[in-house]
């Protein structure tokens, strides 16, 4: 049902929200109370193994609700509390977290040793990373993508470019692919911000919107 609902939504058909409503993909309330909603949403797919996304409005409330989450994460033992650095927003990196680049760069690479020759990557924006550890050697972190390739991040290119990846606004969140996508829709949301929200997850797309 959801890949036709999707289909009309792009379309700019409003009755297709009454399908969602049906399905339970709707949920309202106060900013508070869906903030608090979507968080404990995404964070219970992700304790259960699944790969999940908070979709915001502005990238302050993304850099926010990352931060929140991490440290929900460092205080069930899901990420390292020993801080390797700290992104463009200010919030700290550590071993375990989920970063998104945000500039292309073509000069660094992910490699993946135990596969063919030349199985490589570059850096590219809006890709995702998981943190594997400090690199005593530039001073940056050691990252692998979600092919298993692995590289690292000099401290310049994180202090300027990197972001942590729990949360996202709908652009960042453009080509992302995940198991359950939650969206926080404010009452400016336009038609394509709630399509882009609700077409990331593969099994289940919930938009929380504020009344």
């Amino acid at each position: 049902w959801e890949q036709e609902a999707s289909l009309r939504l792009r379309d700019g058909d409003e009755q297709v929200l009454a399908v969602y409503d049906l399905h339970g993909r709707l949920i309202g309330g106060t900013a508070e109370e869906m903030t608090e909603r979507a968080v404990r949403a995404y964070l219970a797919d992700t304790l259960t193994g699944h790969t999940s996304l908070l979709v915001t409005s502005t990238n302050h409330q993304t850099a926010e609700l990352s931060y929140r989450i991490q440290a929900e994460l460092v205080r069930l033992g899901r990420v390292d509390p020993h801080v390797l650095s700290a992104d463009r927003d200010g919030n700290p990196i550590a071993t375990g977290d989920l970063i998104q680049a945000r500039r292309n760069n073509p000069t660094l690479t992910l490699t993946d040793t135990s596969g063919p020759e030349g199985a490589f990557a570059t850096v590219t924006n809006r890709a995702t990373y998981r943190v594997l550890g400090f690199d005593p050697f530039s001073g940056g972190v050691r990252i692998a993508d979600i092919a298993g390739r692995t590289g690292v991040l000099p401290p310049e290119y994180v202090a300027e470019h990197v972001t942590l990846g729990y949360a996202a606004t709908g652009w960042a969140a453009q080509g992302r692919t995940v198991d359950t996508c939650h969206a926080l829709l404010d009452p400016g949301a336009t038609r394509r911000a709630a399509y882009v929200s609700l077409t990331r997850g593969r099994e289940s797309n919930t938009a929380y919107v504020v009344c």
